[in-house]
This record gives C-alpha cells, structure tokens and sequence, in this order.
C-alpha cells in the first residue's frame, strides 16, 4: 500500500490513570421486545462458545473460570502492550473510526485526518480536504470509519460514504445528499459487506447502499435505539452476519443487539449503573469490535474501584446466563492504566482485531495492543 506524500512521526514507545464515566443524559425508559430464544435458559456458568479461540489459543477449547455476573473467564491469559504514545489524533471524550487491514496496518479516524500505523510510524493516510476534492463538498468533516470484508475502508463524512484502500485518494460509495437526504452528523458506521453498511444516527438505524437509505429502526415505542444526542461512548459493531450491538453510550445505557434486517432489537445487557447487578457487571459499556471468529468484543467500565475496565467476549447469541466471557490480560487492564501516563486511559477508547486475532485498543493518544 503506498503512501506517498504522507506525512509521518515516529512516536515514542511506552506509558495515568483516572476514572470516568460516559456523561451524558439520563436514559429514557424502555421496554426491550422479545427477540425470541436466544440460544439457551441456563442459571449457572457456562463457556462463552469460542472465547478461548478469540484469545488465541490453539488446540480446542480449553477450559474456563468462573467470571464474574455468571458468565466465564478463559484459563488463556494474553499480553497487553503499549504499542504507541503521543500520537496527533485528534481524540476526545467519545468513540473515533479505527481499523486494522489484512497485512496488519492499523488506521486511526479523527475529524480531519484518517491514520496509518505501521509499527511505531504514524502517517498521514487521507485528509478531510482531500475527501471534500474527491465527493465534490466544499466542506468535509469525518464522522466514523470501519473495514469491509473487501480489505477497504469505508469513511463516511456529513452526507457522503467514502471507500479506499489507497494514501490520499478514495471513491465515493454513496452520496446522500438532496432534498430528502441523510445528514450524518453524530454518525456511526459499521460495515456489513461490500454493498450494504449500517449507520446510526439522527435517532434513528439506516441501512444504506449506493445510493439510498432506509430506516430498519427509529426512536419510538418499542423500535428505539434509546438514542441520547452527546453521548460520549456512542457505538455501532455489526458482524458480517447482521447482527449488531449498539451502545447509546451515555452514564447507565445498555448495551443493545438487533439484527439489520429489520426483525427486531432489545437490550441485551444492562447497566449496572448504581446499585444494581447485572451479568457484565459493567456501570458502562465503553467500546466494542467485532471478532474474525464469530462474536464480538466489549469494553466495559465495572463498578468495582479497584478493577476499571474489562475486556469480554460475546457470542452473537450470547445472553444473561451463557455465550460471554471476560478476557483476561497480563497485565491486567486496570494494572496497565496505572502505567498509560494518559488521562482518563481506557475510558474513552475504540476496538479492531487484525486477522490474526490481535486486538488493539486505540485511546486518546495512545496505541494498544492485546496478543495471546
């Protein structure tokens, strides 16, 4: 992949600790559908299918412990390192576009830069200007960013999708502009296949192609995204099956599921925001992935004071008794924040696992890197 004409920093390697939470408003209240079985009523613990496998272990299985909320931990317990610090995105208190391709180079978005990670060198992969040239706009700020199943990246501004797998130039995929189009402001984009993205925004699910936009899921009765405008840890996963997660991302938000095809939506796992307990135990849900595998990863922020941030496991039919599983590190991730020498540290961050099962943890200005 080339890149020329890119600008690039080499940044130093190595890392602060802090505690905070997704602000926002408080959540409305909700009434979750009935998505029907969701593959199993057990009480007890049971083994979150191919947990251990997203860890990277080989050979089968392998056992598990106990986690906590009634799900499992694996027996596999992967590296956590930091890969980079200091780096130029522009990084707030929310969740950013991030990527890795199959040859392992990892891609940061900020409103006015897309990045490249190759190692410790940071380049300089598309600008907002250059995305504003190519979808003929006079103005271009990007919104989110995700990698298809075709190896390309797809990054969508206002009111346009942009797709590339080459520094500094790109091709419009769907252009949402007119009378009756789609402003993307606030917008999350995740990537079901080559011709068919999901996006979230102005209270409402869209599922968009080339060049038209549909409404799978709005924000009434009992269809809502329980969307919340300024929620900080707002969040959109979608497997390639269509199934997604969608985090409203304020303070006690749940984490949601629903399938793209429009059969319904609900809660899937709630707050334990406050006194209550539930099976992630996690007063909030900070940022998610989905697994080459199958599933998806979740960062979660628990209630515990002397845990912080948790990383689990899900399967895509995953439910309050089975199918998740907490994903232990060496450090672990609350030892590592104590060392990030970065303010708030995991709180605000965003997922991408590379082709061969590594996980890596983009924060404000750090890079992170999670290898069985």
């Amino acid at each position: 992949m080339g890149l020329l004409g890119s600008k690039h920093v080499v940044v130093v390697v190595m890392g602060a600790l802090v505690a905070m939470a997704c602000s926002g408003s408080e959540r409305a209240p909700f009434i979750s559908p009935d998505l029907g079985d969701q593959g199993g009523t057990g009480t007890g613990a049971t083994e979150a299918t191919g947990a251990v496998a997203a860890t990277g272990a080989e050979g089968g299985t392998g056992t598990t412990e106990p986690g906590g909320g009634g799900g499992t931990t694996t027996n596999v317990r992967a590296s956590i390192a930091q890969v980079l610090k200091g780096a130029p995105w522009g990084y707030g208190q929310h969740t950013m576009g991030f990527a890795v391709d199959s040859a392992g180079l990892v891609y940061v978005q900020d409103e006015m830069n897309v990045y490249v990670v190759d190692g410790d060198v940071i380049d300089v992969f598309l600008t907002a200007e250059e995305a504003a040239v190519v979808a003929d706009l006079g103005y271009a700020r990007f919104q989110d960013m995700d990698i298809g199943p075709d190896d390309q990246l797809y990054i969508s501004t206002y009111e346009t999708i942009l797709k590339t797998n080459t520094a500094h130039t790109a091709e419009v995929w769907g252009d949402y502009r007119g009378p009756d189009g789609l402003y993307m402001i606030q917008g999350k984009l995740s990537v079901i296949s080559d011709d068919e993205v999901l996006l979230a925004a102005d209270h409402a699910l869209y599922r968009l192609n080339h060049s038209e936009s549909e409404i799978v899921y709005g924000d009434v009765d009992d269809t809502g995204l329980q969307w919340h405008t300024g929620c900080t840890c707002q969040e959109l996963t979608t497997s390639r099956s269509g199934v997604f997660l969608y985090q409203p991302g304020c303070n006690a938000s749940p984490l949601m599921r629903g399938n793209a095809d429009g059969s319904g939506v609900g809660v899937l796992y709630e707050s334990s925001f406050g006194d209550d307990e539930h099976a992630l135990n996690a007063s909030n849900f900070l940022c998610s992935t989905r697994a080459p595998q199958g599933g998806f990863y979740v960062v979660v922020d628990n209630p515990e004071y002397d845990v912080n941030s948790v990383l689990y496991y899900l399967t895509e039919d995953s439910n309050e008794s089975r199918g998740f599983a907490s994903v232990p590190t060496a450090p672990t991730l609350t030892e590592a924040e104590k060392i990030a020498d970065e303010t708030f540290s995991f709180r605000f961050c965003s997922l991408a696992v590379a082709p061969d099962g590594a996980i890596y943890m983009q924060t404000m200005s750090q890079l992170w890197r999670i290898v069985p």
